[in-house]
């Protein structure tokens, strides 16, 4: 009998473990921008600015918004077919449209979080991660 119990909280453990990682516990696995093993947070308010960032709109957000984002995400474009989709409205090519989504394009791009951009195109992690620091640090 005890053989039996053992093995079930050990299956037990191990799922409480799992669950813990895929809702936002340590993993040690799991590794953020290089401050240490950190999992990516749920919200964009849950994740910390790092200090002393020396990132800027000038010289991280405006190019990784040009580069990565404006394709479709710009005012410039005014169908569906010409955004790929993208909702009309919802703009990257300045900071207030930048500001004004921040939560969702958190969500969608930053981290661990890889919705966007789509179509299979590959975002460096790395540059996911400085986006994530950029979004948390209150997009300066």
């Amino acid at each position: 009998m005890a053989s039996w119990r053992s093995a079930a909280l050990a299956v037990v453990v191990g799922a409480v473990a799992t669950l813990a990682v895929a809702c936002g516990g340590s993993d040690a696995s799991k590794s953020g921008n290089g401050a240490g093993a950190t999992p990516t947070p749920g919200t964009l308010q849950a994740r910390t600015c790092p200090s002393g960032s020396p990132l800027t709109y000038a010289d991280f957000g405006e190019p990784f918004f040009t580069d990565w984002c404006t394709g479709c995400h710009s005012s410039g474009l005014t169908t569906l077919a010409a955004r790929q989709n993208a909702p009309l409205g919802v703009d990257f090519d300045s900071i207030g449209g930048i500001r004004e989504w921040q939560d969702q394009i958190f969500l969608e791009a930053a981290d661990d979080h890889a919705l966007m951009p789509p179509g299979g195109v590959t975002l460096d992690t790395s540059l996911r991660f400085s986006l994530g620091d950029w979004l948390a640090c209150g997009t300066p």
